[in-house]
This record gives C-alpha cells, structure tokens and sequence, in this order.
C-alpha cells in the first residue's frame, strides 16, 4: 500500500515596518536609525512609526530601548494589537547631558535597531531655581513668575562645561519684551574642563500681562515667560480738615496713600449719615460735590500720594461717616456735626406799596427754630420796638416735607403805617434749642 503525502506552504508571518515621522514625510528604517545632533542639556524628540501593512493583525510583544540618554514617550502598553492598514507612534527621546555619541538599543518585538545620537561640544546651560540648579529643557519655557507692574525679577543663568575639552561660548543674546541681560559678559570666551561662566536675566515688565521672551546662547534657543499684573493702591486713609465740624460746609477732603501710587487704580468713597435727634429724616444735602451723590470713585494715577475731594457736610446735627473702599478692609472716617444756633447765610430787605419785605436764608441743623426777632431803624436812626414772629409752625412744616434737612428760606411782609421810605435798616434774629443766630444790621 502507498501512502501519499501532501505538502503545503505555510503561511508568512505579518510584519509590521518602522519608519521615522517627520515634517517632510516618512523614512523607512532598517538596521540604524540616526536621530540627529543636540546641544548637551537639550531635548531631541524623534517619531518613530509601526504600521501594520499586511490584512492580519500583528501582536505587540515587546517595545523597549536600552541605552543612555535615551528614553520612549507616548509608546503603548504591551501587549498591543495593531489592526490590518493601522499604524502606531511613539517618541524616542534624546537628552544627552555631555558632548559625545551616544546609541541605544530600541527593541520592536524579536526586532532590534540601533539609535543613534550626538550632543556637540557646547555649555550645558543651567538655570538656578528653588531646588538649586537645573538644566534648561527648550522643549519648556523657563518661569520667571508673577510679579507686579514695574517691578523685576532676576534669575541666575550658568554655562558649564562638563566635556574633557575647552568650549567656546560665542553668543548670549536676550530678546523680547521686558527682558534683558543683566549686565555686560565679554564674549567669546573659552571655558575649560569644568570652567564656568554665570549672568542674570532681569524680568521688568512695564504693564500688566503675559510675556514671553528669548534666550538664545549660540544656536541654543529658550523660552523666557513672565507675567505681570497691576499692583493694588497703597494702603491709603481719609483726611478731613480740622474745622471741618459744622453744617452748611463744603469741605475738601483728602485720601492719603502711604506711598506713591505705581499703577492706575480707583477707590470708592461713600457718605453715610446718621441724625442725632432721633425720629429726624435724612438730610440729602450731605452729599459730594459736583456729583451730588452718596457715592464717588476717584481714580489714583501713578506717582499719586492724595487724591482731593469735595463734600458737604449738610444741614443736620449728627454723625457724617466716611467709608473708603481701598483694599481688603473698607477704611471709615467719622465726623461728628454738632448741634448749632441758626446760622443766616442771607439777609435782604426792599419796599414795597405800604409795607417792608424781608427775605432770610438759612440753616437750623436742630430743626427746631421758634421765634424771629426783627429790629427796624429809621432813616434818623431812631430804631423801633423790636418784632417777635413766631415761625416754629411754619419751619417745622417746612423741615418735615424738606430733603434737604435744617435749609430753609423765609419771606416775611411787614405792613408799615406812614412813608415807608423812612425805613432804612433791619437786623434779624432766629432763636432755636441751642441759642439765637444774627444777621444784619443792613440797609436798604
């Protein structure tokens, strides 16, 4: 008997190819991959690309690299299956911290691949931080923080030399907004083995924002940023002028800073006022001037230590507050407006067909005026018997319909018997709870 024997071909295992991912394209890649030449202390990132080409899946077993200065970013977890027509980056980095050539090991499952690297013979640029000094990675910008307008910020910067040959520094240049090299460095110059040269970079920014400036150290190039915000007003107080305590005033007022203002700024001033007499209205003639409100800003420029202001203190006794909005804490200024004698601001008198008429302006800041006394001389200056009005009914009508607290005005008619030209002069007083107020003589 025969026995017959059929022989197939087995099938072919899927590969996958490897190229290197650049801006201009891919390269495939064979037995050696260069990925370039860097500065010592800088970052180079290479793309690497697994593409499965084949109508099956291939498994990912194993995606490693051995080899200093060389690491894998962004690669996937093994085991990874790659679908038919997919692909698969990964980044191969390069971070050489001395001048040399240097390779790795990159392992792609069974496959090996020699990577390749150089650093130049170059300064390792350092800068210092809180942990003391670290390299400057271009691949991130180095902090210089937050900082008020028109303050600086200095950072210590140092070019070391760690390869076994003399180095030479050619170019130091600081560009951009608000950052500048810090004094003057005499270059070229050649460091040895393990010399060193050190300078400072200044952060000065003029205005509130974010900045970014460069440090280029011959073809070495580094991010600076910055940024920058207004710094608050100084602390700051209200100031009133001494005889500032009496109605019917306009006060000019001050808010002090502690120190001169450096940047634009506004504070917010607010009047508040209390009656004495309890039960008594509020007085809306305490208010600011030319505003005639209860509230104002003012507006701090730089260079400013006093801002002035104009208020008017009213006509009520009572309290008159002042809060001043200027940082955290709102900061009060109290002024106490005693009680007063009628003060009369005007007083004017003119003929008319058979009788004298009397006009006075004033303030009573109790609201509690009573009794008008109203002296008339003749033209011989024979003066008459003096003239009681009693104006308490007619004034605390006036006081309790009135917004504008102790104002009043008065117009009085006095009937005269005989030529009325022979009057020639009156004088006024108006009695309250704290005394009598006087105007006049006059002449009319």
């Amino acid at each position: 008997m025969r026995l017959a024997f059929m022989l197939a071909a087995a099938p072919a295992l899927a590969q996958f190819t490897i190229t290197l991912a650049g801006p201009d394209g891919e390269t495939s890649v064979d037995a050696i991959a260069t990925v370039g030449t860097v500065d010592p202390g800088d970052t180079l990132e290479t793309r690497f690309r697994l593409r499965n080409p084949s109508s099956l899946a291939i498994r990912l077993t194993a995606l490693r690299i051995s080899g200093v200065a060389f690491s894998l970013d962004g690669q996937p977890s093994t085991p990874y299956v790659i679908a038919p027509g997919t692909n698969v980056d990964f980044t191969v980095r390069f971070a050489p911290t001395a001048f040399g050539s240097y390779s790795a090991a990159l392992q792609v499952n069974e496959r090996l691949i020699l990577v390749r690297g150089e650093a130049r013979l170059a300064a390792l640029l350092l800068a210092e931080g809180e942990g003391g000094w670290q390299p400057v990675d271009p691949r991130y910008p180095v902090d210089f923080g937050r900082v008020a307008a028109n303050r600086t910020v200095v950072r210590r910067f140092l070019l070391f030399n760690e390869a076994a040959l003399p180095v030479r520094v050619s170019r130091v240049e600081v560009s951009g907004p608000n950052f500048h090299l810090d004094g003057d460095l005499s270059l070229p110059v050649d460091l040895p083995p393990r010399g060193e040269i050190g300078f400072r970079i200044r952060f000065e920014p003029a205005r509130a924002g974010v900045f970014r400036g460069q440090l280029r150290v011959d073809t070495r190039v580094a991010a600076l940023d910055g940024a920058a915000f207004d710094p608050p007003l100084p602390a700051a107080v209200v100031e009133l002028p001494s005889d500032a305590a009496e109605s019917g005033k306009q006060i000019t007022g001050v808010v002090r800073f502690a120190e001169q203002v450096e940047a634009a700024g506004r504070v917010r001033l607010t009047l508040r006022f209390q009656p004495a007499a309890d039960g008594t209205p509020d007085d809306m003639s305490v208010q600011f001037l030319p505003s005639a409100s209860r509230s104002i800003e003012l507006s701090a420029a730089p260079g400013d230590t006093r801002i002035p202001f104009v208020f008017q203190t009213g006509a009520t006794a009572g309290l008159l507050s002042l809060w001043l909005e200027s940082g955290p804490v709102p900061r009060e200024a109290r002024l106490v407006i005693p009680p007063a004698p009628v003060r009369i601001h005007v007083i004017e008198a003119e003929r008319a067909p058979g009788a004298i008429l009397v006009r006075l302006d004033g303030v009573d800041n109790t609201r509690s005026a009573s009794l008008a006394v109203f002296r008339f001389t003749e033209r011989n200056g024979r003066e008459h018997s003096p003239i009681r009005v009693d104006v308490g009914s007619a004034l605390s009508g006036h006081f309790r319909e009135s917004p504008l607290g102790g104002l009043f005005s008065m117009r009085l008619r006095f009937p005269v018997t005989g030529d009325a030209r022979e009057v020639t002069g009156v004088a006024a007083e108006i009695h309250n709870a704290q005394g009598a107020g006087h105007a006049g003589p006059i002449r009319f």
